[in-house]
């Protein structure tokens, strides 16, 4: 049987000393012979390579190579320069359809996604949409014999307008006969998973439920007659792995505690390859499916992080708070983007998140309090909170922010930091706006500043769904609701903006755009700031811009203890 080729990645993540390292992923890049899976560990300035022994659970280094970056700076816009660089870039985009597919099916359409062939050759599953792409209607679970044109399926309302299910890696996934079929639905409000048995007489691919309580499923895959899933089931905010019998419906066992939801499922070699969450470092880990044992692979150098105690909220808003280790009145409220994004208990498996993730562990160490707040809009807490934020920006999500400051400001913390990235940089700016004497000062990367621009810019996301792609009239009111720039004035706390001029998420004329207006609204220079990272996206690759991300964090929030070093000694980035 053969190998996979797995290789750890993990985007622009940060460790604070030389024994720390960071979260690590991995995905499968090809396959090799049976005796060996080759991962690739990407370091600050090299890549190692290492050879693997599925049964042994050993890796040995095969070698290592240099790694370059792009040439790049950092440079501080004016009020001047955003004039001179602002040229507003607006497509006249149209909501083209997704037309509905005819009956039978003569052949796959090229729009279908997640196709995935039996063991048995006989039927591919598939999955479509229907309506438009900014209004999306339905979705349809495929399932045809190609050469005898056999075909069933099932057609779902999709909530609200958005197809959440297809934000998965991965949709269905089919028993080693062929004759089961399990699948990926949120039709009970939670992600979670439906199966097929094509041994009974069946019409519709509707399935039956094999979850009937309420938790959120991230991935799956099927082995022999089970089922393994990693989903939320004991809390909100840890994900385990668990093994569920197709047989008999029932769970089976919990295989491993605290997993790293970013990574895919992978088998090999009889191995169930999976990521252990070990105080935010993601150790490559394999159960054995024939002996049913989990088994950290050794020879890999993982490390320590040190855990961040953190208490877990759930009312009146979902969010994490670790106070600061020293007696002070500084506070900072981290604010994840997406908004389909869910905060970490510790560090964030996802290394554009795990970055800040770092960041907000050296400035608590620092004496300074943490509050991850996972607004309306969030993953993990099910459909509705996910959609709630629906025609609802700029209100909803504003309202519990403001219920994570009055947390804060009960507790006694004076001088509150609003730090958030993308959706989260926007939320940050609006808080400002909206609460200029409760916070102290903001740091925004890559904020969202002008929603009716970058709906257009951008089109079709998630926020044609957001902002009421159907309803030009509703659009419009809720655009206005969700303005930064009209609340501008003298008394908008002290604001830093940092953003890579070559985002293709979210342009970076958004940020220009913002300083003009700050301009017109008679705010000054000293208070307005922002940063602009040459040859960067969305998310940064250059060491330098992590730098000064956090040291612009440590001068607002006057943490004069927190380290912002980078270092090949103390510091590991690893790079998708």
């Amino acid at each position: 049987m053969k190998k996979l080729t797995i290789f750890f990645f993990t985007l622009f993540s940060i460790t604070t000393s030389f024994a720390e390292m960071v979260p690590m992923s991995y995905s499968v890049i090809q396959e090799v012979t049976s005796t060996s899976t080759v991962v690739d560990i990407a370091e600050l300035t090299h890549k190692k390579r290492y050879i693997c022994a599925t049964a042994l659970f050993e890796c040995i280094l095969q070698s290592t190579s240099s790694i370059s970056f792009i040439s790049s700076s950092t440079k501080e816009i004016s009020f001047e320069d955003a004039q001179m660089l602002y040229i507003p870039k607006i497509s006249e985009a149209s909501s083209s359809p997704l037309k509905s597919l005819a009956l039978p099916l003569s052949s796959i359409p090229k729009t279908s996604t997640y196709q995935l062939e039996s063991p048995n050759k006989k039927y591919t599953a598939f999955y479509t949409t229907t309506g438009t792409y900014s209004n999306r209607n339905a979705r349809t679970y495929w399932v045809t014999n190609p050469q005898t044109h056999e075909t069933y399926y099932f057609v779902e309302p999709i909530s609200k307008g958005w197809d959440l299910v297809s934000d998965a890696s991965r949709i269905f996934s089919w028993n080693a006969s062929s004759t089961k079929l399990v699948y990926l639905s949120d039709r009970r409000g939670y992600p979670q998973l439906q199966v097929v048995d094509f041994t009974k007489k069946i019409s519709t691919l509707e399935g039956e439920p094999l979850i009937t309580r309420n938790y959120t499923v991230v991935d799956f895959i099927v082995i022999d007659n089970d089922v393994y899933f990693i989903a939320n089931r004991e809390n909100l905010f840890t994900y385990n792995l668990y093994r569920l019998s197709l047989t008999t419906g029932n769970l089976v066992e919990k295989v491993a505690d605290n997993v790293m939801y970013t990574n895919a499922l992978t088998v090999s070699n009889q191995t169930l390859l999976f990521s252990l969450n070990k105080n935010g470092v993601g150790m490559l880990a394999g159960y054995s499916i024939p002996v049913k044992t989990t088994t950290i692979f050794e020879g890999i150098s993982y490390g320590e992080l040190v855990a961040t105690s953190s208490r877990r909220i759930t009312t009146p808003f979902f969010g994490r708070f670790s106070q600061g280790k020293q007696p002070s009145k500084q506070a900072i409220i981290w604010l994840h983007g997406g908004p389909y994004r869910q905060s970490a208990d510790g560090r964030h498996s996802w290394g554009s998140y795990a970055m800040y993730d770092w960041m907000l562990e050296e400035a608590n160490k620092s004496g300074v309090a943490v509050l991850k707040l996972d607004y309306p809009g969030s993953y993990g807490y099910g459909s509705t909170y996910a959609n709630s934020l629906v025609e609802h920006i700029g209100t909803k999500d504003i309202a519990s922010l403001n219920q994570a400051i009055s947390y804060l400001t009960t507790k006694g913390y004076t001088s509150i930091t609003l730090f958030g990235v993308s959706y989260g940089g926007y939320l940050a700016l609006k808080g400002a706006v909206e609460f200029p004497k409760k916070i102290n000062n903001v740091l925004a990367i890559a904020p969202v500043t002008d929603w009716d621009v970058l709906i257009q810019q951008t089109y079709p996301t998630l926020f044609d769904v957001h902002f009421n792609a159907t309803d030009k009239e509703k659009r419009s009111s809720q655009i206005s609701t969700s303005n930064i720039v009209n609340k501008l004035s003298t008394s908008t706390p002290l604001i830093t903006l940092i953003q890579g001029n070559k985002d293709t998420n979210v342009p970076f004329e958004q940020s220009l755009y913002f300083m003009t207006q700050a301009a017109k609204h008679g705010l000054s220079q000293e208070k307005i700031k922002l940063f602009m990272l040459s040859e960067e996206n969305h998310a940064f690759k250059d060491p330098s811009h992590i730098k000064t991300i956090c040291e612009n964090l440590k001068a607002l929030t006057a943490c004069t203890q927190m380290s912002c070093a980078l270092t090949q000694s103390n510091i590991h980035v690893v790079l998708h």
